[in-house]
């Protein structure tokens, strides 16, 4: 009866940290920090590091820990206070669907942002105080590009890609005809 009593102890004891992790233990692998949600990885941090080289790519990898990369958390590629010396290219991959509010808030090292098609989510103030070149393909059925505008096709909302301060204000667009979003 001890024995069992002492066994039963240890398998307790032992299982501890697997059930403290839950979905909220963050991760690493390579140069990216992430958590594991229901939906799959969410990178939530990047060690600022690339090659010291003129126009670095950064691409974002599909998987971290075998499972598939699905969002940008928030803050997640900050340059503001460290980062490359260097402007670079960040490439994120498809199979992304969400951002988070602020997913790029001062990535002001990225020259270019290419995003995925499957996109389906970019909240208002996810790229504040970022200049890059925001690539978004064509396809996707919940954005469309058009004139230097991004537009929600769900919401009718426009983000102004602004040449100083990136995607920054968002608008409704209410009823206005589309051939009213030129630039220049």
């Amino acid at each position: 009866v001890i024995l069992k009593r002492m066994l039963l102890l240890l398998l307790i004891v032992l299982s501890f940290p697997v059930l403290c992790m839950g979905e909220s233990a963050i991760q690493s692998e390579g140069n990216m920090s992430y958590i594991i949600t229901g939906e799959g990885a969410v990178i939530i941090d990047w060690n600022n590091q690339l090659p010291d080289v003129l126009d670095a790519t950064l691409y974002v990898p599909p998987t971290l820990g075998g499972i598939p990369v699905v969002g940008i958390g928030f803050d997640a590629f900050d340059t503001c206070n460290e980062g490359p010396s260097t402007q670079f290219q960040l490439i994120l991959p498809e199979g992304i669907t969400f951002l988070e509010k602020g997913a790029f808030q001062c990535c002001n090292q990225a020259a270019v942002i290419s995003l995925p098609s499957t996109l389906e989510t970019i909240p208002e103030g996810s790229f504040i105080h970022v200049t890059a070149e925001i690539v978004f393909p064509n396809g996707n059925p919940y954005f469309t590009a058009e004139n230097g505008f991004l537009i929600d096709n769900r919401t009718n909302t426009c983000c102004i890609q602004a040449s100083q301060v990136g995607i920054f204000h968002c608008r409704q667009l209410s009823n206005w005809p589309r051939d009213v979003l030129t630039t220049g």
